[in-house]
């Protein structure tokens, strides 16, 4: 891809969803999370960050992995544009056209609302 075109980047960038997929409900957690394997001290903390909104939820839920990652694997920006190129003109090539994101997005909550 020329780099004169709309960077690779702004592929990263998400849409807004017009409906999120649901929730647990109240009460409830979500599948595979086990609070009993927590200390008393972790219990408080997820009970407390689980009041705050969900875009702060999600902002610490970020820090958090990344403490625990480890330092980003060298090259790794270099690859992922490369790769985004990559898909980029394969897509281009493709003789059929692409899908609007609605459409997409439709497919993606079907799947994700289960059979």
């Amino acid at each position: 891809m020329d780099r004169g075109e709309a960077p690779a980047t702004r592929l990263l960038t998400p849409r807004p969803m017009a409906r999120k997929p649901p929730k647990p409900a109240a009460g409830r957690r979500p599948v595979g999370y086990n609070r009993d394997a927590m200390t008393s001290t972790a219990r408080k903390l997820l009970d407390d960050v689980l009041q705050l909104p969900e875009d702060e939820r999600l902002e610490l839920a970020s820090e958090i992995i990344a403490s625990v990652d480890g330092p980003p694997d060298a090259g790794w920006t270099e690859a992922w544009l490369a790769e985004l190129d990559r898909r980029v003109q394969a897509t281009r090539e493709r003789a059929e056209p692409s899908p609007e994101w609605p459409e997409v997005q439709a497919r993606i909550l079907r799947r994700l609302a289960g059979p």
